[in-house]
Formats: C-alpha cells, structure tokens, sequence
C-alpha cells in the first residue's frame, strides 16, 4: 500500500494530450481527483504503449520527485485490476453508445466497430495475463435496432 495519493487527470491518453505551437498541452480534466499513483502511471504505460525501457525510465524519473518506496510493486500488483476495469469500461461504453445513452453530437461521430475492437483487444489482454480463463469466449455486437 502506498503512503498517499496524488492529484490526477483520471483519463490521461492520447486523445487528451493535444500540441498546439510546439506546446504540449492536456485537455479533459472531468475525472480530476485524488488517486492512486500506481493506476495513474499504469494508464500511461497502457494508452501511450510505453515499452519496458520506457516505463522504467519513467517509474525512475518520477520516483526523483515523488519517494514512494513500494510504487514500483504497487503498479506490477496492480495490472489485473486495471485491465479488468479498462475492459469493463469498454464494453460499458459499447453499451451506451450502441443504446444512445451519450450526447447525440459524441454518437454522430463514434465508429461503433472501433470500440468493439477496442473492447476486443483489451479481452485478448486479460486473458493473456489470466484474468479470464484461455477457454472464455468474447462475443459483442452492434445491437440492430427493431
């Protein structure tokens, strides 16, 4: 368990970091709040496809302003439950995007295919890490309206 939690964005990713005149900037702050450090980092391990070597430089050059003794343990006992909470959002969000439960102007410009592909490769992630058993189908279709 770590001593503390950190202000964090919630839902950094790449469609939340923007470059405008050479700037890096970060947009979307809706999910703002105290949080776990661990969660965080492994959100941007995971959205920004950090390699090993990326990580550990990151985990080393955080680890310079913010000592935490146990992060780097923290984060590796924390992949399964990330993992299972990102794909549980992604069906979620199949849900309600295919049910029109979000903003009309947001679905207009949702490729439905996309989210269940989404959804799909974060399935073949849980599996191979044994979350899911190797058996466990995944089957998530766009619903057709009657």
């Amino acid at each position: 368990k770590l001593k503390s939690q950190v202000l964090g964005h919630g839902d950094i990713c790449p469609q939340n970091v923007i470059i405008n005149k050479g700037k890096l900037k970060i947009i979307d702050w809706e999910d703002l709040g105290l949080i776990d450090p661990a969660l965080e980092i492994l959100r941007l391990y995971d959205d920004f496809n950090f390699s090993k070597d990326n990580q550990e430089l990151f985990l080393k050059e955080y680890l310079k302003i913010k000592k935490e003794n146990n992060l780097k343990i923290c984060i590796q006992s924390s992949w399964d439950l990330y993992l299972l909470e990102v794909f549980t959002w992604a069906v979620m969000h199949v849900f309600e995007i295919s049910e029109g439960d979000m903003h009309k102007e947001f679905i207009k410009k949702q490729n439905i295919k996309e989210h269940i592909d989404y959804a799909k490769e974060i399935f073949k992630k849980c599996i191979d890490k044994g979350i899911f058993p190797k058996n466990t189908k995944f089957n998530i279709k766009k619903r057709q309206n009657a």
